[in-house]
């Protein structure tokens, strides 16, 4: 988190520098802000590489968590055991069934780089 609000504030910056450098010139400010725009991404694309990989590992270390933890484990055994109480109809009035959706397939992580 600490890594990405230090990349976007550092091209926030840069953009609203040389923003306020082209309202100085003649120019009409939609076309100040396209080229200040521009002028951002190449700098921070240039200089701000350390920042975007500190970003890019932030984000395979907030991926790398686990999948299932113990209090996923256990709700899944306490709906499985809801649904046999249900029984096959999942029509019982003692406990009230609720249709879960079905979870997302979770994305494999990035493909690991070759050595």
């Amino acid at each position: 988190m600490k890594a990405t609000l230090l990349y976007s504030l550092a091209r926030i910056g840069v953009f609203v520098v040389a923003f306020i450098v082209f309202r100085f010139t003649p120019m009409p400010i939609w076309l100040a802000a396209i080229l200040a725009a521009v002028v951002a991404l190449l700098i921070s694309y240039i200089f701000f590489g350390a920042l975007r990989k500190n970003v890019a590992l932030a984000i395979v270390k907030r991926r790398a968590a686990p999948e299932r933890d113990d209090d996923a484990d256990l709700e899944d055994a306490v709906l499985d055991a809801r649904a046999d109480v249900t029984g096959a109809a999942g029509t019982s009035a003692a406990v009230p069934s609720k249709a879960r959706p079905a979870a997302a397939p979770r994305r494999p992580g990035p493909p690991a780089e070759d050595e």
